[in-house]
């Protein structure tokens, strides 16, 4: 495969050369300066634990119900 991620830069390769991914294209066009930053670190925490989430679903390895009950929603859409 030509793709590759590396997992603790959060940085896609392409045929060995760095691609950028799409949170490094909207930062410019996104001023956050006035979000608490406790408030961005909690929506960072949990877009990783939904991203796990639909993973593991698409391995048809989820437990559903072992989810805590904020994620329901997000695993029903």
């Amino acid at each position: 495969m030509s793709l590759t991620f590396d997992e603790p830069s959060h940085t896609y390769f392409w045929k060995g050369a760095a691609v950028v991914n799409v949170t490094r294209v909207l930062d410019p066009l996104t001023d956050l300066s006035m979000i608490p930053p406790s408030t961005l670190e909690r929506a960072r925490q949990q877009g990783t634990e939904i991203h796990r989430m639909v993973e593991l679903d698409a391995k048809d390895d989820l437990d559903i119900g072992s989810l805590p009950e904020w994620m329901n929603g997000y695993h029903d859409a």
